[in-house]
């Protein structure tokens, strides 16, 4: 009976139950702007409730976004993508029975440069199945550029739009829907993307398109089993996935063409780690093609999902393919096939093994055939085998070998780590000393592996598996073995890039090996290269790097370079792990031609030139400063050439070094000489001198070698605008010099400079000359150009430029020319961050610059000086000096100074809170059970780690807890949450300070620092509160805060922390108890070396643990790790005097463990006890419990005697589990307790029940002991409180209490502890169902709504509609509700088939009533319309009628027209066409569409071209007899009849004359013309006509006829020779005509007649003539001859005497 139902179950709905993905969405990279589609297809009963989230926010449909439902596919569209799309998208389903969700990410990115690629298919189509009549739509998306074309083909034939077919295509995406789909819609549909680069193509392969057999199967499956296609090449591997959810876990069983799959050589089946269930079929044959199910079944039903695999041919196939091989061990098996091509290359491979050839193995080439012999066969031999060929193509065999292991291991097992793994193995004939290895090691029996043989059956079976079992299992038997041989797995990528010493032409990458769970050998790694901006990357060497380590220079190109490696063995290749960044590489060049030094004139150009020997980039300094093209330089590159230009040369430029650096090389130009501008006069000439200021009230001075000029008879001073001229008249020798003008902006430069440290600084003045020297001093002290201080000149500009200032430059500056001087004044200010903010635990950086490389600095905080630690670092980076500080505390903040010399810079260091959301997270979170709980907090810092508890116990990451980190928020994850989850959780980013090491005795001071001077905190020690006393001592200095330990000992040791209301700061302590050194010194009125220590009156040596020295006057004696022995008395003796001393010792406690803990394992409420012993006796003890100290309680009871001490912890609960350890004064001595769980068990089982409907159930049951993790299931499902259904719990007594049960509880109830189980059936008898209203016979027409309404006497009833016993189901136009006791039927857009018997049942009882749906009255939507239609062209004539099925009639006329060659009548869908074909005149008339209650009608004119005569009638000649023949060609066909008329009489068809027309072409033919027929010929058709001469020429006798003589009897022949030949002529005798006759002969061959006269007589005498029908006539006599009569005999007759004469002719 279950069964059953089970099935019916699975009929009404294959997909029932929880949610369920048949496609997921797939993830995109797009650009912004775009528009980006995830689709994915959900099934379950009842339909779910479907969502989209973005990085776990619920999307609401509108704007931008847009939510699509197509049945069973969900879509989210998203338009106009921004940067702020990226993330993570989840579409999660929802119904009552479960929830399943999919996630996919989608990255937005800016547009990049678009590169030509062809098209690749994002999206392609989705199979559907859809029944007749219905509505089905194909979709899918490129990606391409340029934008493809798309094609649509059907079974491989081109499909183009119809009335049904509508096909759009856009820019990356195209779409057919296909309308009214009819049986012959089934088959395969190709869409094809192609543009200029390539194309792609994506296929739809139907369920009807298969073949017989696989429609076949695909009918045997459940209406609605959808089937995808998988396509395999053959030798290649298929891997079909099955992803099932249910409770309790489904079976799964695979199939193919309905049969059960077992695992074999070629079949895996296995679970991975998403819990998607696998076959994999190894190295696909033929044989493989069929359809191919996972079934999947419980408790609740089953179901199914299929797939149709299709092996494909190899592109390239084989002529002849390999076999299947079976041979006995130890003989030899030989695999053949044959290639195309003899000179085809092919390699053997045995699985992944690729075969060389060996005396194992041997390998022939013979023409197009390839031969593997494998000798010696064994059992490993077994085994598929593969031969392929260069270009990829395989063939596959297995190889069978037949021996005394019938059964052998499977070649992969896969199982789950802590699951068992049972290995079987057969033999033929059994042997008793067979055994099992693994790794080559022989196994042995122990508590996880079990080694059983029965007969012939050998099992090895390993519980609790774990990774480390993973390996080669093998069984041996005598020489035959059986093994499932391990993956050969190529590596994983490696891990962790690192760049170092990266330089201009060679950088140096560092990597780590992968990490892998399992051991993967590694022969080398690959390193590859790849131009930015290129597609192809390029190994970096030829052969692999053995080393994590590897530099690459000597690049052939300069560009920015990306980098990735790979891992490498003999199994294959990793993933690529790609260097993040991009480098800069150049190649290195030499100096083919270096600098020479220039010489130039001031205000000249001067060049310089180097050249390389490869094409690098390079740099040009002066006087060691970078330069760069500009105003003043231009620097410029070709190939290895580089050149700088100085536009215009200064003095400041004499002896500058000019130096090139580029490719790894230098060349320097050490002295470039420049010279002033000069100027040439004659004497007695008048000279010159001019130039320009900025201002033209600006007053100038002039000098000549320094000296002031002032105006004189020869020497003139001029003003002009902003020209300044000195003219000299009468020019002579003495007046030769050198002659500057002064500044011209005396009064407008700027004389004060702030400036911040390490900054440039430029002071600038304008002289009133371009060619004007200046000097520059600071503090009176000329300045000459360097590293850090440039004097530079633009035109009139004059600036001095000083590079990284520092507070040593701050002074006054002047610029001189002669006697004249501008006063400048430089500040330099402080420019580093003076104030930085950190978060708690995070690290801090406090950054300065100094002026020399070689500068050190000090580092203070409040005055006192940093060294380096774990924490504190101090670095130097060039100029840079930075301070370092790790994981910062609030102790932390405060002002920090760096100091060189008498300088230093002072620092702030302020500590923010690590949790920026305290006042507002959310601090209680109320969640149901069995689902998901998500607490939140928010940190400062993106590197915050944090940690979260649960009641004080730090949790760890499981598969139930989950901690995850996105940007600064914090989150803890706990999946299906149950009662125990309850609890108080925190979150901590407490930072543990490295443990502190303090010497016994010493003091202890942990100091921390809090943010108000009014915190208060709380110190604690192993989490007890620690109080001020004699022992703490606990202090508080403004925001600091001091615990001192005082005395210290080893049980000080511990974890301390400092307490505030919302932080806390650890420390963890560790106090060691020291070697004791002990020492002693006197000191003598002089310094001497002679002194002698002794003890106990025996000389000490220096030496060992004893050590003398002097220092001075003070002689000492040290004595380390002092012992016992060392007591008594101490002496210094020297030469005059003697001191002594006594020396007692205290040795430090010598504590050890004795007897150490052992580990207990104590069942649930029983005691558990831990045992130690410590000596000595009086040692101070500390228990602790997973690192927390306990104390004494009746649930913890410590007992101590002697050196004895026990730990007694009564009544164990699972709580109790843990770490137990001792701390004896610093040694400590661990162990653990592990609680055994009592089994909950029922005391009160369930019993079966029988109730009625509208009952209340109580189903009880009583366990052993009160439990939390208890179960109530119905059929396997389990159950959860609601308005019905309450589940009490009282102790250790439970009910499951169901209120007014419906018949829909009926079923098996169960309720489940973790050890125990009690079913009982729940039996619900109904209560009988009455008709109250029932159905009645109901009339409507086409397209109306119809509502049938049953009424029964029980409510909430569940029912069925059937229409002629098909059950109906609810759809577009089938609403089905059901409220209270009535039960409806509404049907809207009803069809003619919807008429028929609907029935209504409700358990037992029904009702029915007949539906007639009438048709409406056709009607005509789009009626005829009047046509013109072009002579002999085609007529269409067109309507719609208001339904499909609708007849109708067409008339012309009230002539009914039916289909001819003249007439097509169509009818598709609505449409109603009639086609007149090459119309003419006379199908002009009113034609008429008659649907009976409807009618339609046109008008049809028909319009003719004007017609001309294109070749007229031409002239004949004939002669008389003969054939002639007119034609006359029109420019068209005509309806219109034609005359034709020979010498104006007309001319009819027929006799001899016969007249025709062909298309345009119109003839007459006039047989055996005579004279009297010539004239003249005339066509005549309307208002054309064309006309000819006929010629005939008249006929003549050439021979007369003769006259003839002959006798009576004989035969007389007349002949006379005609003209021409074809002539009709006419014999006559004597004026009568003569036929042809017995008599008469009459022949005509060519021009020859004749007339024969047979049997002549003395009547035939007489004038022959021969006329020529109208021609001359001939004429000749006959002239008759006598003959003898003889007589030959008489013939006697009885009764009469007769006779006869006979003649002799």
């Amino acid at each position: 009976m279950s069964l059953r139902l089970v099935k019916a179950r699975m009929d009404q709905n294959l997909f029932g139950g929880a949610p369920r993905f048949l496609t997921r969405p797939k993830a995109f990279s797009l650009c912004v702007g775009r528009d980006a589609s995830l689709s994915c297809t959900i099934v379950g009963n009842p339909v779910p409730v479907v969502t989209w989230e973005k990085d776990k926010m619920l999307l609401s449909a509108g704007g931008r976004f847009k939510k699509v439902e197509d049945g069973d596919v969900y879509r989210l569209t998203i338009y106009d993508l921004t940067l702020e799309d990226s993330g993570q998208y989840m579409c999660r389903a929802k119904n009552n029975v479960g929830e399943a969700y999919a996630a996919v990410t989608l990255k937005v990115g800016l547009p990049e440069t678009v590169i030509d690629r062809a098209p690749v298919f994002t999206v392609k189509p989705v199979s559907t199945r859809v029944g007749l009549g219905g509505e089905v739509t194909f979709y899918c998306r490129v990606a391409a550029h340029p934008a493809p074309n798309f094609d649509w083909e059907k079974d491989g034939r081109y499909l183009g739009e119809t009335n049904r077919i509508k096909i759009i295509s856009e820019k990356d995406s195209s779409s057919m829907r296909i309308q009214s789909v009819r049986s012959l819609d089934s088959g395969t549909y190709t869409c094809r993307a192609q543009n200029s680069i390539g194309r792609d193509i994506s296929l739809y392969r139907t369920m009807e398109s298969s073949s017989t057999k696989v429609s076949a199967l695909t009918s045997m499956l459940p209406k609605g089993v959808f089937t995808r296609t998988c396509m395999v090449t053959e030798g290649k591997h298929a891997k079909l996935s099955c992803f099932v959810t249910g409770h309790p876990k489904p079976q799964i069983i695979w199939r193919k063409d309905g049969a059960n799959i077992s695992e074999g050589r070629r079949h895996v089946m296995y679970e991975d780690q998403a819990e998607n269930f696998i076959l994999k079929v190894l190295y696909c044959k033929q044989c493989d093609n069929g359809l191919y199910t996972c079934n999947a079944s419980n408790l609740a039903g089953q179901t199914y999902s299929a797939v149709l695999v299709i092996v494909k041919e190899p592109k390239i196939p084989f002529k002849k393919k390999l076999q299947d091989v079976e041979v006995k061990e130890k003989e030899t098996a030989t695999l053949q096939c044959e290639v195309p091509m003899p000179n085809t290359k092919a390699s053997w491979f045995m699985e992944e093994t690729h075969l060389e050839e060996s005396a194992k193995y041997r390998m022939d080439v013979e023409g197009t055939l390839r031969r593997l012999t494998i000798h010696h066969v064994t059992t490993n031999d077994d085994a598929v085998y593969i031969c392929e060929m260069k270009e990829g193509s395989r063939t596959v065999a297995e190889l069978t070998v037949l021996g005394n292991i019938t059964k052998k291991l499977p070649r992969r097992t896969v199982v789950p780590v802590s699951d068992t793994v049972i290995f079987c193995v057969e033999l033929e004939k059994p042997v008793d000393d067979a055994y099992w290895t693994r790794n080559g090691e022989r196994l042995k029996e122990d508590s996880r592996i079990i080694i059983a043989r029965i007969n012939r059956q050998y099992t090895l079976t390993i519980r609790e598996c774990t990774a480390e079992d993973s390996g080669e299992v093998a069984f041996i038997a005598h020489d035959c073995k059986t093994s499932t041989p391990p993956r050969k797995h190529p590596p994983d990528p490696p891990l962790e890039p690192v760049v170092r010493n990266k330089t201009d032409s060679s950088i140096t990458l560092c990597w780590s090996p992968p990490d892998s769970e399992r051991p993967v050998p590694i022969t080398g790694y690959i390193v590859e290269r790849r131009k930015v901006g290129a597609q192809t990357w390029v190994k970096v060497t030829s052969t692999s790097v053995s080393s994590t380590e590897y530099t690459i220079s000597e690049i052939s190109e300069e560009a920015s370079y990306q980098f990735r490696i790979s891992a490498v063995n003999d199994f294959g290749q990793s993933a690529y792990l790609e260097v993040p960044g991009t480098f800069y590489l150049e190649p290195t060049a030499s100096v083919k031609t270096g600098l020479v030094n220039c010489s130039a004139h001031v205000g000249e150009e001067a060049t310089f030139t180097v050249e390389l020997s490869a094409v690098c980039s390079g740099s040009w300094t002066i006087n060691d400063r970078m330069i760069r093209s500009g105003s003043e330089y231009l620097i410029t590159r070709s190939k290895t050439t580089h050149t700088l230009v100085i536009r215009e040369v200064s003095m400041e430029l004499n002896g500058a070094q000019v130096k090139f650096v580029g490719g790894g090389s230098q060349s320097v130009a050490s002295n470039p000489l420049f010279s002033p501008d000069r100027r040439t006069i004659a004497t007695s000439q008048k000279a010159t001198l001019s130039c320009e200021v900025s201002d033209a009230k600006t007053e100038v001075k002039w000098f000549k070698d320094g000296k002031q000029l002032i105006s004189s008879k020869t020497v003139h001073l001029e003003s002009k605008g902003k020209s300044r001229q000195l003219v000299l008249e009468n020019v002579e020798k003495k007046d030769a010099g050198e002659y500057t003008s002064a500044f011209s902006n005396k009064d407008t430069y700027q004389k004060e400079v702030k400036v911040a440290a390490s900054q440039k600084a430029t002071l600038s003045c304008e002289v009133s000359d371009p060619k004007t020297e200046v000097k520059w001093f600071k503090d009176c002290k000329q300045l000459i150009s360097s590293k850090t201080v440039h004097m530079e000149s633009k035109g009139k500009s004059r600036q001095l430029v000083l590079e990284n200032v520092q507070k040593k430059d701050a002074g006054e500056y002047t610029c001189e020319i002669g006697n004249e001087k501008l006063v400048f004044k430089i500040c330099v200010e402080d420019s580093y961050q003076k104030e930085v903010k950190v978060a708690a635990s995070q690290k801090a950086t406090l950054d300065c610059e100094v002026t020399d490389l070689k500068t050190e600095v000090k580092w203070f905080k409040d005055g006192k000086q940093l060294s380096s630690s774990k924490t504190v670092h101090m670095e130097s980076k060039g100029k840079s000096r930075q301070l370092l500080l790790e994981n910062v505390e609030k102790k932390d903040a405060g002002e920090y100074t760096c100091e060189v010399g008498n300088e230093k810079l002072a620092f702030k260091i302020l500590v923010t809170a690590a949790f920026t959301n305290k006042d507002s997270y959310q601090k209680e979170v109320q969640v149901a059970a069995s689902q998901k709980a998500t607490l939140s907090c928010e940190v400062s810092d993106l590197k915050t780690e944090v940690k979260w508890f649960k009641d004080g116990k730090q949790l760890i990451s499981s598969k139930t807890v989950h901690m995850e980190s996105k940007g600064k928020s914090r989150q803890l994850v706990l999946e299906n949450v149950e009662k125990k989850d309850a609890g108080e959780y925190t979150c901590e980013t407490s930072v543990t300070k490295e443990t502190m090491m303090v010497e016994s005795n010493k003091k202890v001071v942990l100091k921390t620092e809090v943010m108000s001077e009014n915190c208060s905190v709380k110190w604690f020690r192993d989490g007890i509160e620690l109080k001020d006393g004699s022992k703490y001592e606990m202090k508080q200095e403004g925001r600091s805060r001091v615990l001192i330990v005082k005395s210290s000992e080893s049980k000080d040791s511990g974890t301390y922390f400092c307490q505030t209301a919302d932080d806390k700061v650890e420390f963890k302590v560790q106090v060691k108890v020291l070697e004791s050194t002990m020492t002693l010194s006197c000191s003598l009125n002089k310094a001497t070396s002679s002194v002698l220590w002794k003890h106990n009156g025996k000389e000490i040596k220096s030496g060992g643990r004893f050590s003398i020295r002097t220092d001075g006057t003070n002689c000492i004696l040290t004595v380390s790790a002092v012992a016992q022995e060392d007591e008594g008395e101490y002496s210094c003796e020297c030469k005059d005097d003697k001191t002594s001393t006594k020396v007692a010792t205290k040795a430090p406690r010598l504590v050890r463990f004795t007897t150490k803990l052992n580990n207990v394992v104590a069942n649930e409420g029983k005691d558990a006890i831990f045992k130690c012993s410590v000596t000595p006796a009086d040692v101070s003890v500390r228990w602790l419990r997973n690192d927390i100290p306990i104390t004494a309680s009746p649930k913890f009871k410590i007992a101590h005697g002697g050196s004895s001490h026990s730990l007694t912890i009564t009544a164990v609960t699972q709580e109790d589990a843990g770490e137990i350890s001792i701390d004896a004064e610093g040694k400590v001595c661990k162990a653990t307790l592990q609680v055994q769980q009592l089994p909950v068990t029922f005391k009160k089982k369930l019993a079966d029940m029988t109730v009625t409907e509208q009952d209340t159930v109580r189903l009880e049951v009583e366990l052993s002991k009160p439990s939390k993790d208890v179960k109530w299931m119905k059929n396997g499902v389990v159950l959860q409180q609601g308005e019905n259904m309450e589940i009490h719990v009282d102790g250790a007594k439970q009910a499951l209490v169901l209120k007014s049960v419906a018949y829909a509880d009926r079923g098996y109830y169960s309720c489940e502890t973790l050890d125990d189980k009690t079913q009982a059936k729940l039996t619900v008898e109904i209560k009988k169902i009455q008709i109250v209203k029932g159905l009645k016979e109901m009339k409507v027409q086409e397209k109306e709504t119809i509502t049938m309404e049953v009424e029964l006497s029980k409510v909430d009833v569940e029912g069925s509609w059937n229409k002629d016993a098909k059950k109906l189901k609810a759809g577009p136009n089938i609403i089905i509700t059901a409220q209270g006791n009535k039960h409806c039927l509404t049907m809207s857009q009803l069809k003619i088939s919807d008429g028929g018997t609907i029935t209504f049942q409700a358990e037992d009882v029904h009702t029915s009533g007949k539906l007639i749906v009438t048709e409406l009255p056709v009607r005509f939507v789009k009626k005829l319309r009047d046509k013109i239609a072009m002579y002999k062209h085609r007529a269409y004539l067109e309507c719609r009628v208001s339904r499909a099925n609708a007849k109708v009639t067409w008339y012309k006329n009230k002539s009914e027209i039916k289909p001819s060659k003249k007439h097509e009548i169509t009818s598709e869908d609505i449409y109603r066409k009639l086609t007149i074909i090459d119309v003419d005149s006379d199908d002009e008339d009113t034609y008429v569409c008659d649907a009976i209650d409807d009618k339609t009608s046109c008008q049809l004119l028909v319009e003719e071209r004007p017609i001309e005569v294109l070749e007229p009638l031409k002239d004949v000649s004939a002669k008389a007899g003969e054939n002639c023949t007119f034609e006359c060609i029109l420019s068209r066909e005509s309806s219109e009849r034609c005359t034709w008329s020979l010498k104006g009489q007309p001319v009819t068809d027929g006799g001899r004359f016969q007249i025709s027309s062909k298309g345009r072409k119109y003839t007459l033919t006039i047989k055996a013309v005579s004279a009297s027929d010539s004239g003249e010929v005339v066509f005549t058709l309307k208002d054309l006509s064309s006309k000819a001469t006929l010629n005939v020429e008249a006929p003549t006798i050439s021979k007369e006829l003769q006259g003839v003589s002959a006798k009576i009897g004989e035969d007389a022949t007349f002949s006379c020779e005609l003209s021409q030949s074809g002539l009709e002529v006419k014999w006559s005798k004597d004026g009568k005509s003569i036929r042809k006759s017995q008599k008469y002969e009459i022949s005509q061959e060519q021009m020859l007649v004749k007339l024969t006269i047979r049997n002549v007589t003395e009547k035939d005498s007489g004038e022959y003539s021969c006329e020529i029908t109208g021609g001359p006539t001939s004429k000749a006599k006959l002239e008759i001859k006598g003959k003898d009569l003889k007589i030959y005999g008489f013939r006697f007759c009885h009764p009469f005497l007769k006779y006869t004469k006979k003649e002799i002719l």
